[in-house]
């Protein structure tokens, strides 16, 4: 608990908004996905009976599917199952436990990356800046609650802390 007041402490410090982004493509994100006060929201099914998310997860975590349009493309991937012939759009890992850095090969089909809890321990944390690391992991976003991976070849290797 003490780590991840400290880590949430860290982020406070090292994050930054829109303005502080130079990116057309995070900075678009940032404004009209994270930013933008959302009224004609679509309804996306994040119940599920092994996650729980807080009501500020929940929140985020719509707000960047809907920005992306993802509304049934939403999976779960639990470790160990996936296979090369997976083709999603979008992948969600529900902690970085047991996370295996072979899945992130940069043939790879997925365009965005959603990892959760990537400040949950010093673990998590080291994982987490294994894949900021990672060669074909061109856009990598730390939004506390969640780390988002972009696979944009056509981008130069970055790394944002946003604050939401």
């Amino acid at each position: 608990m003490i780590f991840r007041l400290l880590a949430y402490i860290n982020y406070l410090i090292r994050s930054k908004n829109q303005h502080g982004i130079h990116s057309p493509f995070v900075f678009d994100f940032v404004t009209k996905g994270l930013y933008q006060r959302q009224k004609n929201q679509r309804n996306v099914n994040l119940n599920s009976s092994d996650l729980a998310f807080s009501k500020a997860e929940e929140k985020l975590l719509i707000k960047i599917l809907n920005y992306f349009q993802i509304e049934d493309e939403f999976n779960r991937i639990k470790n160990s199952t996936k296979t090369s012939d997976d083709n999603f759009k979008i992948l969600f890992y529900n902690s970085l436990n047991n996370f295996n850095i072979d899945y992130l090969k940069p043939y790879s089909p997925v365009e965005i990356l959603i990892i959760r809890r990537i400040h949950q321990s010093k673990e998590s944390e080291e994982k987490w800046q294994e894949i900021i690391n990672f060669k074909s992991a061109r856009v990598t976003m730390d939004l506390f609650y969640f780390g988002l991976v972009f696979f944009r070849k056509e981008q130069r290797k970055e790394h944002f802390i946003i604050r939401v």
